[in-house]
């Protein structure tokens, strides 16, 4: 390969990468649940900010149609109260696009001991880190490639 094809073909690499990034970045929120007689989970922005009013559904481990919609409160939590043991998923999204689906397994012998549990996605300087990390790889395997032919 040319070493011209190279570069552009770096150019192209890098231009996608970054329009992937952006949208990445957009989009990132923090969930935390907890269980007890009832299930919640809270669903926030990556600076905190609840993801307040925005519209959930409730799915059973038995399938079917939703067990519950709603909106979340003010706090950003969606909170239910499960007839069944087994993996309930809760599906939180805005219009906007930022959300998150979440999988309780929720065992009801088990609810007289309550449990929380958090899930922390990559922050928007971890995004950037790793952006930049993909970036500096790309380049280092371009220009391998290129003295390599020389």
């Amino acid at each position: 390969m040319k070493a011209s094809a190279l570069i552009r073909l770096a150019v192209l690499l890098v231009c996608t990468a970054c329009l992937s990034f952006g949208t990445a970045i957009a989009h990132g929120v923090h969930t935390h649940t907890g269980s007890g007689n009832a299930t919640t989970v809270t669903v926030t922005h990556e600076d905190g900010s609840p993801l307040a009013a925005e519209s959930f559904t409730v799915h059973s481990p038995k399938g079917g149609s939703a067990f519950m919609t709603g909106k979340t409160d003010r706090l950003g939590r969606a909170i239910f109260i499960p007839d069944v043991s087994g993996k309930w998923e809760v599906k939180i999204f805005s219009d906007d696009g930022h959300g998150a689906i979440v999988s309780i397994d929720v065992d009801l012998d088990a609810l007289s001991n309550p449990t929380e549990s958090e899930n922390m996605e990559m922050g928007q300087a971890q995004k950037m880190i790793t952006g930049v990390s993909v970036l500096f790889g790309i380049f280092g395997l371009v220009s391998f490639m290129v003295n390599r032919k020389r």
